[in-house]
């Protein structure tokens, strides 16, 4: 992970400094182990400035940005999992920042588009490029937006700004949407008539289409070619015939009267089922393979001047966001197969401590806590402040994983936070992170994450503090767009049949790029982690989307909820052991740690920000 930042301005223009400036704390979170910045006059007049800050986890060696070959200069912050790069990554045991600047400098020498660079890159990623040779600045962001890219322009005097992360100060201030890649020809745009984005699209899109994607850019945007490339996102036009439900669950009268085990044990055995669950569980497994083993030896504790001689340490270098539920269940157990059983992996649970006048939990507590020690009816207390469902289920799944993984160490994190620490926190960090997102959702699952990923609390079971070293943070995020976790998709199924549902997931996923992965993407990155989400894989997308809907799901009154909602993935948890895990109710994290309000409209700006 790495933080990123290009301005470009007038000489005489003081902003630059000021916005690198308040940028400058969250960039170099991002990247504790070095940073740098290159700075070029223009023969316009203007600067073009670049700052880089590194988190290694790729290469033998640390690989400093920015990165020059050949006088052209490359900030990345990414992960090249697959595609030709890969091969010569790993092959050389470089970075893959070297390696990808290597071949875009090759392109450039060759009078080719650096687009053909980054459409054979299979992983996560956002850039900046510039070609000094040309003079063309470029920017951009994966297809599926895992890292987050910002922009900010003010016109007079110019200022342009791309940025990793921003500061809730910097104005005019917007995601860079990911349709494409993004080319500045720096000749040019300093002029009156050269203020304009030229937009190298990942697929063909009308001129409409372009305008509504990039409507929040103050500056125009001309679509100058198509990147030949197979998108991942492209509308599928399969229609699928309705399933007949007789033919697919030939026992369904008594199946209708089953237990959820039953079902599972059923469904589990029927064919085509089976068939879709080793197929999914292979490809989720190679997605967390490469996301486990694409990382350095030491943890980060470890990972300094003093100890660069030591070749391993047996500390964590992986940690799960873990509520217990479906998705983190799954990660961890197949995370178990690919980490040494002489490290520990770590479980990041949150809870929020409940606000006063919600609940009368605590006071019916005082009543059960009569005549015990105050030390006793302390814990009690602070237990029952901080016992919300995802720390229950967190705590039921921890033991299913025990039993599957008797030999791991597992390190169970109870992250308690408290009212105040929240505000203290969202006030000094959390809001300049969600920026310059500002709902109610944005609010609550930003705060949720920030503390999740932070890795600070006590261990379960020796109430020992303990803070994670390490380095990847694995996320589940992802699965309920794909696999039908909504009750909003049991309801269009009831209501409109199979097709409307199958309609409902095929936009789902084609609006994942335009979703919130880029808040999450800051958040969770301020404690100089990486965060990784298999599945939100290349290969699991395109698997998953060619499915018909009820392969993926079922969620109609056959199948309650714990079964029928995300039932492929909920089989291929009961394909790896973990049965308990298996059929629990869907929650989502921020009602599951306790931060939000169910009477709040998520989409409503939230006044916390």
């Amino acid at each position: 992970m790495c933080g990123i930042f290009c301005s470009l301005s007038s000489d005489d223009d003081t902003q630059p400094a000021h916005v690198l400036k308040s940028c400058l704390t969250n960039l170099l979170s991002r990247g504790p182990d070095c940073s740098s910045s290159a700075l070029f006059r223009l023969e316009s007049g203007h600067v073009l400035e670049l700052f880089a800050s590194v988190l290694q986890t790729q290469g033998k060696d640390l690989c400093p940005q920015p990165y020059n070959v050949d006088g052209n200069i490359l900030c990345w912050n990414g992960d090249v999992f697959g595609g030709p790069l890969e091969k010569e990554i790993v092959s050389q045991k470089q970075s893959d920042t070297a390696v990808v600047a290597k071949h875009l400098s090759e392109c450039v020498l060759q009078g080719s588009s650096p687009v053909e660079v980054f459409s054979t890159i299979t992983g996560p990623y956002s850039f900046i490029y510039y070609n000094r040779h040309n003079n063309t600045l470029w920017f951009g962001r994966d297809p599926v937006g895992r890292h987050s890219l910002l922009i900010s322009f003010s016109a007079n005097p110019l200022h342009f700004c791309v940025s990793s992360v921003a500061h809730s100060s910097v104005p005019n201030c917007i995601e860079v949407p990911t349709v494409g890649i993004f080319e500045i020809d720096l000749n040019t745009f300093c002029t009156p008539n050269g203020l304009y984005i030229l937009l190298h699209s990942w697929c063909e899109m009308e001129e409409e289409q372009i305008t509504d994607y990039c409507k929040d850019i103050p500056i125009p945007v001309i679509k100058k070619c198509t990147a030949d490339f197979q998108y991942l996102f492209k509308p599928l036009t399969v229609s699928h015939m309705e399933p007949n439900e007789l033919v697919l669950f030939p026992n369904l009268d008594l199946l209708q009267k089953a237990s959820l085990v039953e079902k599972m044990n059923y469904i589990s055995s029927l064919k085509e089922y089976h068939e879709n669950t080793i197929n999914l569980m292979l490809l989720i497994e190679h997605a967390v393979k490469v996301r486990v083993l694409t990382n350095v030896p030491l943890c980060k504790n470890c990972m300094t001047e003093k100890t660069l001689m030591v070749n391993s340490c047996s500390h964590s270098k992986i940690a799960v966001l873990f509520s217990g539920g479906l998705d983190s269940a799954i990660l961890a157990r197949l995370i178990d197969k690919y980490v040494p059983e002489t490290e520990s992996i770590d479980l990041l649970n949150v809870a929020f401590e409940k606000k006063r006048g919600t609940s009368n939990t605590v006071g019916n507590n005082k009543k059960r806590n009569c005549g015990k020690s105050t030390l006793e009816s302390s814990e009690l207390l602070f237990d029952s402040i901080y016992n919300v469902p995802d720390r229950q289920t967190g705590l039921k799944t921890l033991e299913e994983l025990q039993s599957l993984c008797p030999r791991r160490r597992w390190n169970f994190v109870e992250i308690n936070i408290s009212q105040t620490e929240l505000q203290q926190e969202r006030s000094k960090s959390i809001v300049h992170l969600i920026f310059p997102l500002r709902t109610i959702l944005d609010d609550s699952l930003g705060c949720a994450l920030w503390f999740a990923a932070r890795g600070k609390g006590k261990l379960y079971g020796s109430n020992l503090n303990y803070e994670s070293p390490a380095r990847i943070i694995i996320s589940g995020m992802g699965a309920d767009e794909q696999f039908g976790g909504y009750m909003r998709h049991r309801t269009i199924l009831k209501n409109n049949g199979w097709e409307a549902l199958h309609k409902q997931l095929q936009m789902e996923v084609e609006r994942i790029p335009t979703r919130n992965l880029g808040r999450d993407d800051r958040v969770i990155s301020h404690h100089g982690r990486q965060p990784r989400m298999p599945f939100l894989d290349e290969s699991v997308i395109s698997f998953v989307k060619a499915l018909p809907p009820w392969e993926k799901c079922y969620p109609n009154k056959n199948f309650p909820c714990g079964v029928g909602d995300k039932l492929l993935l909920r089989l291929v948890a009961w394909h790896v052991g973990l049965k308990g895990a298996a059929i629990l109710p869907k929650r989502a994290m921020q009602f599951g740690s306790r931060i939000a309000n169910s009477k709040e409209n998520a989409a409503d700006v939230s006044d916390r920000l």
